[in-house]
């Protein structure tokens, strides 16, 4: 009975009370186990720098949200909102 179980569904036609059955974990997946592989799951802070010109944090390589500065070289013109 045991050899008939590994076999597959097209060559199993005559038993299909062993097709029916679930298929589980043979063994349970210990704690450490799980939380090993989950291990790079978690998140990371995300890495803030401030602007030179006004102090305000920023992403890093990216342009100020406050003043639009992102290098000597280089600064944006920030428009302003409009109040509706």
């Amino acid at each position: 009975m045991r050899a008939l179980a590994g076999m597959s569904r097209h060559l199993a036609p005559e038993f299909p009370e062993l097709l029916e059955q679930n298929m589980l974990p043979v063994k349970k997946m210990s704690k450490t186990r799980t939380h090993s592989r989950r291990s790079h799951h978690a998140l990371k802070a995300v890495n803030y720098s401030y602007c030179t010109k006004c102090d305000s944090p920023k992403l890093p390589d990216a342009a100020c949200e406050n003043c639009g500065y992102v290098n000597p070289k280089i600064t944006l013109k920030l428009g302003e909102e409009a109040a509706s």
